[in-house]
């Protein structure tokens, strides 16, 4: 299921777009539920994505605005 939106996902993620607010895309699009864990070792081990290190004590803000992350994913959901 996750592999039809692979490349939106990728996207999203290396944008900074938490796990939670795309978990939250793909049950709205799809209407299957998948749980953070499952997505983040969806994201590391399928798409090869690493996990992003963040120091104790410290947040980084995502480059970028939350909306536009998501382009990609609306536009793939909605293409049917």
């Amino acid at each position: 299921m996750l592999d039809q939106l692979a490349e939106p996902i990728k996207h999203a993620r290396s944008a900074g777009l938490p796990y939670r607010q795309l978990r939250s895309m793909i049950s709205e699009c799809l209407g299957v539920e998948v749980s953070e864990q499952t997505l983040r070792k969806y994201c590391q081990e399928t798409l090869g994505l690493e996990p992003r290190v963040q120091r104790k004590g410290t947040v980084e803000p995502a480059p970028g605005g939350s909306a536009r992350k998501l382009d990609g994913l609306r536009r793939e959901c909605h293409a049917d």
